[in-house]
């Protein structure tokens, strides 16, 4: 188990990327109020948590197509594109605050609902 390197408040790190690899960026660390997290630069929440997860997102995109062809060097070609083939609810974790009524529920959409599109397209 590696050693967690703690920082003073307000203290600027640089030579990271946003995803916490290196990089050329630099974080101000901070936090409000008091306490052990002040100065942590990643936190202080364990991995894999379950109450920070959101459910499972999935969209399947899908498409059918006919080439018909008119002359040796003319073709129409007609698409049928779906997208969110299933109709698949995806939520994101919104309500996060402990302690309130709304605490924990997925009540906020992400993306869109079935989007069905035709397409006809002259090729030569």
């Amino acid at each position: 188990m590696g050693a967690t390197t703690v920082n003073a408040a307000n203290a600027t790190v640089s030579g990271l990327n946003t995803f916490g690899g290196s990089g050329s960026d630099s974080f101000t660390i901070g936090g409000p109020g008091t306490g052990p997290h002040l100065g942590s630069f990643f936190g202080n929440l364990g991995r894999n948590i379950p109450q920070t997860r959101g459910p499972r997102q999935q969209q399947w995109e899908f498409y059918v197509g006919k080439n018909i062809p008119i002359r040796e060097s003319v073709r129409l070609q007609f698409r049928t594109e779906f997208f969110n083939l299933f109709n698949h609810p995806n939520f994101t974790v919104t309500n996060t605050s402990f302690g309130t009524a709304a605490f924990g529920r997925y009540d906020t959409l992400l993306g869109n609902p079935r989007v069905i599109q035709f397409a006809l397209k002259i090729q030569y």
